[in-house]
């Protein structure tokens, strides 16, 4: 909310607001994204873990 209170050339309001709800969109989209990958990170990593096809242990 403050880069959109000083990204705006105007002081008033309605004008920030036009600034900080988009801004504060695309950072809750890129949070929401973090976290989804990282979710599918952890399980595709858990999924991956014992041994291969030949039983030779962990695969790395």
């Amino acid at each position: 909310l403050v880069l959109a209170a000083v990204m705006t050339p105007t002081t008033d309001i309605i004008t920030q607001f036009i600034f900080a709800v988009p801004l504060a969109a695309l950072y809750e989209l890129g949070y929401a994204l973090c976290v989804l990958i990282h979710r599918r990170r952890r399980s595709a990593a858990g999924r991956g873990r014992g041994t291969d096809e030949a039983g030779r242990g962990p695969n790395r």
